[in-house]
């Protein structure tokens, strides 16, 4: 990931700017995930009441599962336009969850605080994501649980999908050099970094769903109005490429599906507090 892109990444008012988007195309492939995680940490319906902070949250997909289940829920996000989304959608559910502008790597509560704790795709791409591990240690309470998604890199799923596709448009497009947080992309440094975090009982899930997209080219097309990193690679590509890339992105995902759809491999690591 360049430079630029990363820094695309870490300025709130991008995400702001894409909020309804990634809302309409982003969320629901994330939502299988959410569930997932909820139910590795336990958090079931008719559950002992429980407080959950959800770190990252984007438009509130680990949020509204959460509070669903029954957990009294506090959704954080950086971004005031994922915020503003999470508040309205909390309202028009009637749902037990609140929602508030903070940065995940210093958040603003106190020590001890909750139950549970997750981020799903969101922690992980933190300027310092083990910053962001200390905080949900630090508001948890002992024995508290955390929950924590990423993407698997040693698997094919949609990032993977994207760059094949660009690859045979654009055969010498340089390789990215991995970005800070890529050993999160792999169960062994997940799982040690939950670990180096203070977490003690620590596993590392992989995961895998299927999704299907109904006009993968369209998707394609649309991916710099949800996923801002991509958007200065975007930009600097002809008109007819995009084209042809977006063709390509049609043909990979048709070679990688099945009938329920195409593979997303992920992981989902598990601790607790001492």
């Amino acid at each position: 990931m360049s430079e630029q892109a990363v820094g695309q990444i870490h300025r709130p008012e991008v995400w702001s700017s894409v909020a309804s988007g990634y809302d309409d195309a982003i969320a629901p492939l994330m939502r299988p995930f959410a569930v997932a995680t909820l139910d590795l940490l336990g958090l079931t319906g008719g559950t002992a009441r429980l407080r959950l902070v959800d770190v990252a949250a984007g438009t509130g997909v680990v949020a509204v599962e959460a509070a669903r289940r029954g957990a009294e829920v506090l959704a954080t996000d950086f971004a005031p336009g994922m915020v503003e989304l999470m508040r309205r959608r909390f309202a028009a559910e009637g749902l037990d969850a609140r929602a508030e502008v903070m940065d995940g790597q210093a958040l603003d509560l106190e020590d001890e605080g909750f139950d549970l704790g997750t981020s799903t795709f969101g922690l992980i791409f933190f300027p310092d994501p083990m910053a962001g591990l200390r905080e949900l240690r630090r508001v948890l309470r002992p024995s508290g649980r955390v929950g924590i998604a990423s993407w698997d890199r040693t698997r094919t799923g949609l990032p993977q999908l994207i760059g094949a596709a660009l690859a045979r448009v654009v055969p010498d497009l340089p390789a990215p050099p991995p970005p800070p947080w890529a050993q999160l992309y792999e169960a062994a440094g997940l799982g040690q970094a939950l670990q180096a975090a203070g977490f003690i009982d620590v596993a590392v899930h992989q995961v895998v769903h299927h999704s299907k997209l109904p006009e993968p080219e369209l998707f394609f097309r649309r991916l710099p109005d949800w996923t801002p990193p991509l958007r200065p690679l975007f930009a600097s590509l002809p008109a007819e490429v995009i084209d042809r890339a977006a063709a390509a992105f049609g043909d990979v995902v048709g070679e990688h599906s099945t009938s329920e759809g195409m593979a997303q491999p992920a992981l989902i690591g598990v601790g607790a507090r001492a």
